[in-house]
């Protein structure tokens, strides 16, 4: 199930993020990425390199959903009243930082869900191929 939805909320992500369809919006789904994270983080059994790109994901995914968040409320509390121009040039470098960081998470789940469909390649694949066997 936490895999399903770990597919199903990087598919909407990912596809929003692509499309440029105000994907900020969807970070929603993010709440179905963080179970099946957490269980590769903790899964013994899985390689080293694969617990080590669940915990960059699950460090991303954090910081992209607070990132800006955390800008907002600085500069409101901290440097308030702002020249719009000043406001303007600040947010234009915090875009230039942070950007770097949603298309690696974006690429991470990518790469996952590609994973995923070549998994189903391979299961059908299988299957089709018992099936042929069995016939004989």
């Amino acid at each position: 199930r936490t895999r399903a939805a770990f597919k199903l909320g990087a598919l909407v992500l990912l596809a929003c993020f692509l499309a440029g369809i105000s994907f900020g919006y969807r970070w929603i789904f993010a709440l179905l990425l963080a179970p099946w994270l957490w269980a590769q983080i903790h899964a013994a059994a899985l390689p080293a390199p694969r617990r080590r790109t669940a915990i960059a994901a699950e460090v991303l995914l954090v910081t992209v959903l607070w990132m800006d968040g955390i800008f907002c409320l600085a500069i409101n509390l901290f440097f308030t009243p702002l020249p719009t121009a000043t406001l303007d040039l600040w947010q234009h470098y915090w875009r230039l930082v942070t950007q770097p960081l949603v298309w690696a998470l974006m690429a991470l789940l990518a790469g996952w869900l590609l994973d995923a469909l070549l998994d189903t390649f391979r299961e059908a694949r299988v299957v089709s191929l018992a099936r042929a066997s069995a016939h004989q």
